[in-house]
C-alpha cells in the first residue's frame, strides 16, 4: 500500500458516491484546493484525513487504503487462511462431539432398558414372593 495507490482509491470512492472534490473539502472542513492535492497526491495524507475521508464515504479506512475490507471472505488470503485452518478445527470439534453424544445417547438408552429389565425382575421375584407367603401359611 503506496500514497499513491491510496490517493486513486480515494478519488475511485469519491466518484463513485458522486461528491464533487469541493462538496468533500466542505464536509471535511477543508479548503477545496487542499483536497485537490490530497487526491492529486502534492499534498501528504495525515491520518485524521483517511479516517475522516473514509467516514465521509462511509466506508472503512481499511477499505479506503487497501481497496477491499480485509474482513470480507475471499478478499483477504491470510485472514482467509485463518478462516480455513479455524473453520476445520471447528467442524473437527462438532463432529467429536457429535459422535459422542450419539455414544451417550446410545448409553442412555442402553441403561434404561436395563433398568426396565431389572424392574421386570423385582416384579417376578416380588410375586414369587408373595406366592411362597401365601403358601407357608
Amino acid at each position: 500500500m503506496d500514497e499513491k495507490t491510496i490517493k486513486v482509491n480515494i478519488q475511485e470512492e469519491r466518484k463513485k458516491s458522486g461528491i464533487s472534490q469541493t462538496a468533500m473539502a466542505n464536509k471535511l472542513g477543508m479548503d477545496r484546493n487542499t483536497y485537490h492535492n490530497i487526491e492529486k497526491g502534492s499534498t501528504r495524507i495525515l491520518n485524521c484525513h483517511i479516517r475522516d475521508i473514509a467516514a465521509e464515504l462511509g466506508m472503512t479506512t481499511e477499505r479506503l487504503l487497501l481497496g477491499y475490507d480485509p474482513l470480507d471472505p475471499g478478499k483477504s488470503p491470510v485472514l482467509d487462511d485463518y478462516r480455513e485452518s479455524y473453520q476445520s478445527k471447528y467442524d473437527d470439534m462438532v463432529s467429536t462431539y457429535e459422535k459422542k453424544l450419539q455414544h451417550q445417547a446410545k448409553e442412555i438408552a442402553d441403561l434404561r432398558d436395563l433398568v426396565e429389565s431389572l424392574k421386570g425382575q423385582v416384579r417376578d421375584k416380588e410375586t414369587i414372593i408373595s406366592f411362597l407367603r401365601s403358601q407357608s401359611r
